[in-house]
């Protein structure tokens, strides 16, 4: 559930910095619930009649209209797989959780994690692959860790079989 979709349900409209809607905390005639997507995927809510931030997400919650924590936060985290570039830099991780579960995320500029797929998508254990002569392509990271552990180089992609090639 995001921003837009909220404004929908709440027959909002769009305006320049996000959504404009009626407030479902007080009896709203003029919108004054205003909503945007975070970078981090959150929503952004506020109204301008003064309804406190808590009323707002429960009257929003009550409908159906808040979104629910994703599988991230209800799992736990069992593996986390780095991919670096040529020179070894961490560009994004792979992480699998429990239940299983995969997603990606990468590093900001503050040293805080992403939850989102990194802008660059490279092989795995990238710097190996090039240096090595023969190379195994497995299904997953798991299945690259246990061709290492007996001497091999091996690799795959983010996201494994169902994932497509890129062309680069």
């Amino acid at each position: 559930m995001n921003a837009a979709e909220i404004a929908r349900h709440l027959q909002g409209r769009k305006i320049l910095s996000g959504w404009i809607a009626r407030c479902p905390a007080h009896e709203d005639r003029n919108p004054s619930l205003s909503l945007k997507d975070a970078a981090d995927g959150k929503v952004l809510v506020y109204c301008h009649a003064g309804c406190e931030q808590e009323k707002v997400v429960a009257a929003l919650k009550a409908r159906g209209l808040w979104p629910q924590p994703d599988f991230m936060q209800q799992s736990r985290i069992i593996a986390e797989y780095d991919y670096g570039d040529e020179s070894g830099q961490l560009l994004y991780q792979v992480v699998r959780t429990e239940p299983k579960g995969f997603f990606q995320r990468h590093p900001d500029a503050f040293g805080k994690w992403v939850n989102r797929k990194g802008k660059r998508q490279v092989l795995y254990r990238l710097r190996e692959v090039l240096e090595a002569p023969i190379v195994f392509v497995v299904e997953g990271e798991k299945d690259v860790e246990t061709l290492r552990s007996y001497g091999f180089v091996a690799t795959t992609n983010a996201g494994g079989a169902k994932a497509p090639w890129l062309p680069e």
